[in-house]
């Protein structure tokens, strides 16, 4: 695969990780909410350590030019860091909304509100996820120089690495987008935003 030139890291989040006991029980979510944040500054340190560090990462990694991208919870962890941390340059929101349709006590719009670096917001049109509605709530929220894509016929896992009927009961209908040309028109918009 074409990386164009990015290095991309994931986080583990304990307690949100599909397929672990309770990973969608309200106080798992609610826990894992509030570590989310020293989650992803762990990374983003051991990352900077591993550039200065390391014989074959040295010079590779340009710490001072790094984004923050995440998926459904992780698009809310997205607002989150970049309106509580200055260290990403931009993000990209894949599906997130503001509240937790399982009941889990946790709001994100006031960091929507604080956010001062560029953002994309991006949502499918058969999106259970991220309708629309709320979508434009948080494009009209935002402050900073925002951009929002909408993909036509995309559900909410169309972000997402494999169509699993247990996460997405949408998968493989004919009437949805595939997997394979969603991901074509998110990079298609991605990219460029970076």
């Amino acid at each position: 695969d074409r990386s164009w030139g990015f290095i991309t890291v994931a986080t583990m989040h304990p307690g949100s990780i599909f397929g672990e006991p309770d990973c969608l029980d309200s106080a798992s979510l609610h826990d894992t909410w509030l570590n989310r944040p020293g989650d992803i500054d762990f990374t983003r340190r051991w990352l900077i350590d591993l550039s200065l560090d390391s014989a074959g990462l040295f010079g590779v990694l340009d710490t001072n030019r790094m984004g923050m991208s995440g998926h459904s919870f992780g698009a809310r962890t997205t607002y989150a860091m970049l309106n509580r941390y200055d260290y990403f340059l931009a993000g990209l929101a894949f599906s997130g909304n503001y509240i937790d349709r399982f009941s889990a006590p946790m709001n994100c719009m006031e960091d929507i509100r604080g956010i001062d670096r560029p953002i994309m917001i991006q949502n499918g049109t058969y999106d259970t996820g991220l309708p629309h509605d709320f979508a434009r709530e948080i494009f009209d929220t935002l402050e900073s120089p925002k951009y929002w894509v909408e993909i036509h016929r995309a559900t909410h896992f169309a972000w997402s690495d494999t169509c699993n009927s247990d996460l997405d009961p949408q998968c493989g209908a004919d009437s949805v987008l595939e997997y394979e040309l969603a991901h074509h028109e998110i990079l298609k918009y991605s990219l460029p935003f970076l």
